[in-house]
């Protein structure tokens, strides 16, 4: 054998050798130990007093809004009654004009309704956003401090179906700690 035909055989010794100890090595390590904790977030944004001010702030455009749909309706409710009482004495023409009347009337009724329940969902999340921004920090510095690898939502369902969170000890429950941190930072 010569001296390069040894050097080859080494070579091919130390790589597989190599490969046994990385091997090895890797089949000893253990897995990173899973930590889970879990909490409703809609339990704690209720608790949060921005979230509290802001429901009302909601609450009153909501209401507002739900008193100028009764308004139409009570408009429509009222045409329509005199349409049916009175249109067997009308003429043609003006019977006509009334049903149309009738049908812009509902016409702007369905399009109220659809923007208001558009502006509600845009200024809920409005208000709501900026408070679970900050919840998921206060989540993300709670997991980092006390070595959660996984917090879960207990709110979260699977398509009809159970929740996603079906078991969980109370000694998982992360949320007074998650509010906690939250308003740690707010300070």
């Amino acid at each position: 054998m010569n001296l390069m035909q040894t050097n080859k055989n080494y070579v091919a010794w130390a790589v597989v050798l190599l490969a046994v100890i990385v091997m090895v090595g890797f089949k000893t390590s253990a897995p990173p130990a899973t930590r889970l904790g879990f909490l409703s977030i809609n339990q704690l944004v209720v608790e949060i007093p921005e979230y509290q001010a802001s429901r009302g702030r909601l609450d009153t455009m909501i209401y507002e809004l739900n008193q100028a749909m009764e308004g139409k309706v009570a408009e429509w409710e009222e045409k329509q009654q005199a349409f049916v009482r009175d249109s067997a004495s009308m003429n043609a023409l003006i019977r006509e004009d009334k049903r149309k009347e009738l049908q812009s009337l509902t016409q702007s009724i369905q399009a109220f309704n659809q923007v208001s329940e558009d502006e509600v969902a845009k200024q809920d999340s409005a208000l709501v956003q900026p408070i679970l921004d900050e919840i998921q920090l206060a989540i993300d510095q709670v997991a980092e401090k006390k070595g959660y690898t996984h917090i879960l939502n207990t709110d979260v369902r699977a398509v009809n179906g159970p929740a996603m969170v079906l078991y969980a000890n109370d000694q998982s429950y992360v949320g007074q700690l998650v509010l906690e941190e939250y308003f740690t930072m707010k300070k």
